[in-house]
């Protein structure tokens, strides 16, 4: 049977939010569900907890964590339960610029965190703060963890930076249609590249994404790598594969 992974959904934020996870169940879609912030991550996780294709993961989400810095230390006290976390990292975009150096503290304080207990699945949010990311993801992060930056837009040398480093990406329905997307995924090594819907952020046609959206997605990946897509999907669920052992738990 084939295997697809969703690396990076919002899956508490769509108003069917059991009915999508029952989907994600019957369809095998093996999903990381990130929050955006800690307060909200137990109630979640025991909300699908019957649900063995999704796992929560603990986040604080960079453009909610100067305002909300009060939960760094509920999420410090999770964080040796959480197997997977996201979304953290930073935002240097024209919305979120003026807090990112209350964001920077946090994020370093969240990277140390992961490096001491390892084991960790990291997806992290790098929207025009990218370079900073990659610093600190060196600084911090150690070995032992799996770091995925999610809907990477840097630049090919930040990007080939992060390659050395062992970060992964996941690439979702916006990157495979526009032509920055495809000039990065084309730079990006096929075997660093998985999937994401960041749903319900982004919307196929009219209705917003859902995790099951993923086929489309190796699909359009398998074009561009010019390989059909049973093999592009063997491909990048091999890659799923090897980022789950690059953070082997205790």
């Amino acid at each position: 049977m084939a295997m697809f992974a969703d690396t990076h959904c919002h899956l508490d934020l769509y108003p069917d939010m059991l009915a999508v996870a029952h989907q994600c169940e019957t369809r095998a879609i093996r999903t990381i569900a990130v929050t955006n912030l800690p307060s909200t991550w137990e109630k979640f996780s025991k909300r699908v907890a019957e649900y063995q294709c999704i796992r929560v993961a603990l986040g604080i989400h960079p453009q909610l964590a100067a305002e909300n810095s009060r939960e760094l230390n509920l999420f410090l006290r999770l964080l040796p339960k959480a197997r997977y976390v996201g979304e953290i990292g930073l935002d240097g975009s024209r919305e979120a610029v003026k807090s990112l150096p209350q964001q920077k503290k946090i994020f370093e304080v969240i990277l140390r965190s992961c490096a001491e207990q390892q084991g960790k699945i990291l997806t992290i949010h790098s929207r025009g703060a990218a370079k900073d990311v990659i610093e600190m993801i060196e600084l911090c992060h150690g070995l032992g963890n799996g770091v995925v930056l999610h809907w990477f837009t840097g630049s090919a040398k930040q990007m080939f930076r992060a390659v050395e480093l062992g970060c992964y990406f996941s690439i979702n329905s916006q990157m495979v249609a526009s032509q920055s997307g495809i000039k990065m995924i084309s730079q990006i090594p096929a075997n660093r590249i998985v999937t994401e819907t960041d749903g319900p952020f982004i919307s196929i046609g009219r209705e917003p994404a859902k995790p099951w959206h993923v086929v489309d997605i190796v699909t359009g990946l398998g074009k561009l790598w010019q390989i059909n897509s049973q093999q592009a999907n063997e491909r990048v669920a091999e890659n799923f594969k090897r980022l789950l052992e690059s953070a082997p738990t205790k």
